[in-house]
């Protein structure tokens, strides 16, 4: 089964979509709290179904056992999975080193990230194109860094730009154009 890192990992929307397809997440870096509790409660939710412990989660929604609780009965390297980080050159290289142990010696396969939207919304700050272009920039280039700080080069990097457009980057060899990449079309 491939693997992935879902950077900006928000709720863990993309994750999803990835999960369903047959993907394996290695771990979920996203700097919100509240986010990082849905998407260990996610994963505690799919840990107990494929166990045929839904009965567990269904304790959990009638608020007859605590989060707390619901997460005690998962496996305690299930939920160190997700990671609440902010991403920044700062912190990169203890993010990284966090994942390579999750990844136990195996290769990764994928990075998959949505960067934060309000560069890409439709309202405020995104009329700035400058700013849209400083974020995907940052975005690609902190990732490159990462995986500079680290053993990890996955055969593929996508990045979720707004609902619709999806930055597909074959990373093997081109590592030090991803930058300039557009998307897949370009």
């Amino acid at each position: 089964m491939p693997n992935y890192l879902d950077i900006f990992a928000g709720a863990g929307g993309l994750s999803e979509g990835f999960i369903r397809a047959g993907y394996e997440p290695i771990a979920h870096i996203e700097m919100d709290k509240a986010a990082c509790y849905t998407l260990k409660t996610r994963l505690a939710y799919k840990w107990l179904s494929e166990h045929q412990k839904s009965a567990t989660y269904m304790r959990y929604l009638k608020r007859e056992i605590t989060r707390k609780e619901l997460y005690a009965t998962v496996p305690e390297e299930l939920l160190k999975s997700v990671l609440n980080y902010e991403i920044s050159k700062d912190n990169l290289k203890e993010i990284f080193q966090k994942v390579d142990r999750l990844l136990n010696g195996e290769a990764l396969d994928l990075i998959v990230g949505g960067p934060p939207c309000q560069a890409y919304s439709l309202v405020g700050r995104a009329r700035d194109e400058t700013i849209y272009i400083f974020c995907t920039q940052s975005f690609c280039e902190n990732i490159i860094l990462g995986i500079s700080c680290s053993r990890m080069l996955p055969a593929f990097f996508l990045q979720k730009i707004l609902t619709v457009s999806f930055t597909l980057i074959r990373c093997v060899g081109c590592l030090e154009n991803v930058v300039t990449l557009l998307n897949i079309d370009s």
